[in-house]
């Protein structure tokens, strides 16, 4: 199976650990931030950021091993 991700397209994403769970509905995937250090507190990052536009174009930055399931959105 050839399977890719369209970026044109919106999608539904779980992520979280066990019990704390979120969703965001409705979100573009714009792409992955890299980044050797973290500027904000100075700390070296283990993994690359998911970085996913909202409805209301905001940007949400997810920790790509945070993400459990992501649906293609109906709307």
């Amino acid at each position: 199976m050839n399977a890719s991700i369209d970026l044109s397209k919106r999608y539904d994403i779980v992520y979280g650990a066990g019990p704390n769970q979120e969703k965001l509905t409705g979100v573009r995937i714009l792409g992955y931030l890299s980044s050797d250090r973290d500027q904000t507190t100075g700390e070296y990052m283990d993994s690359r950021w998911l970085v996913v536009q909202l409805s209301d174009d905001r940007k949400a930055y997810l920790r790509p091993r945070s993400v459990l399931w992501l649906l293609e959105s109906a709307a």
